[in-house]
This record gives C-alpha cells, sequence and structure tokens, in this order.
C-alpha cells in the first residue's frame, strides 16, 4: 500500500492568512475603540444631564424658598390680623355689656 500523503493543495496561503489574522486584530481593536469611544460619550452625557438636572434643582429650590418666605409672610399677617380681631371683638363685647347695664337701669 502507499503511504498517504497530505495533498499540497490549501485554501489559504501563509500570507492569506496571517492578513486574516491582522483584519481579525484590526476589527478588535476597532472594535474596542468604538466601545471606548461610546462609554466616553455616555459619561459625557450622564454629566451634561446631572449638571443640567443640578441647575434646575437650584433653581427649583430657589423657587420654594421665596413661595416660603412668602407664606411666612401671609402667615404673620394673618396671624396679626386675627389678633386685632380678637381685640375688636372683646371691645364689642363690653360695649355690649356696658349697653345691656344702661337699659336694664333705664327699664326700671
Amino acid at each position: 500500500m502507499a503511504a498517504w500523503e497530505p495533498a499540497e493543495v490549501s485554501f489559504f496561503s501563509l500570507s492569506d492568512v496571517r492578513e486574516r489574522m491582522r483584519e481579525k486584530k484590526k476589527g478588535a481593536l476597532r472594535t474596542a475603540k468604538l466601545n471606548a469611544s461610546l462609554a466616553s460619550k455616555i459619561k459625557t452625557k450622564i454629566i451634561n444631564n446631572s449638571s443640567t438636572m443640578k441647575v434646575s434643582l437650584k433653581q427649583n429650590n430657589k423657587a420654594l424658598a421665596l413661595a416660603l418666605n412668602a407664606e411666612k409672610a401671609n402667615a404673620q399677617r394673618l396671624t396679626q390680623e386675627k389678633t386685632i380681631l380678637q381685640k375688636e371683638v372683646k371691645q364689642c363685647h363690653f360695649q355690649n355689656a356696658a349697653l345691656r347695664h344702661r337699659l336694664s337701669f333705664l327699664g326700671n
């Protein structure tokens, strides 16, 4: 029997194999660079969004502080008005009692 020898016909030459390996390596590097670029863009976007949110929160806090001060002033004004009205009611009760007393003397 004759010894079996591998065929000399190869589908790829050595230079073709090397070229394909270079392309795979470049493709992997491109993918890694693209991923790094996308990650950088996402981080930048997150930072920009958080900066926008911080500005928005600051503006909201200022508006809330102004509204709180306005409500405090309004509450203080209403408290003073309530006190004045209570004094007026006491005076009216006193005048009413005095008039009833005079009326009772006139009625007798």
